[in-house]
């Protein structure tokens, strides 16, 4: 359930970014070096974020089987992530983004 919520909450924040465009967005930018940490706050925002934007894309542009609750795509993601250090330094929505677009791509 706390999941749930905190997925909720950076899923609102992430609406919010995206929606404003402005600056205020690129002081929230979280850079894909977040998801590398073995545990604590920083691997909790990373997972909490790629959990709602996979929720966000489902369906439009990321077309997963599995279901939403299933940490199974953002395990990837994070292993990806860990594989690619040059992208680390890369904001963590795009490289998600990227990511869950070549493993579930909308035929």
């Amino acid at each position: 359930m706390m999941a749930k919520k905190a997925a909720g909450v950076v899923l609102a924040a992430l609406l919010i970014v995206t929606a404003t465009g402005t600056s205020t967005a690129q002081q929230s930018r979280i850079v894909a070096k977040t998801c590398t940490a073995d545990d604590g706050y920083e691997l909790a925002l990373c997972r909490s974020y790629i959990a709602a934007l996979r929720d966000f894309l489902q369906g439009q542009v990321v077309c997963s089987p599995v279901a939403g609750d299933d940490p199974s795509d953002t395990d990837a993601v994070i292993k990806w992530i860990r594989a690619h250090p040059e992208r680390q330094q890369d904001d963590v929505g795009d490289v998600a983004t990227e990511v869950l677009k070549k493993l579930h791509p909308c035929h």
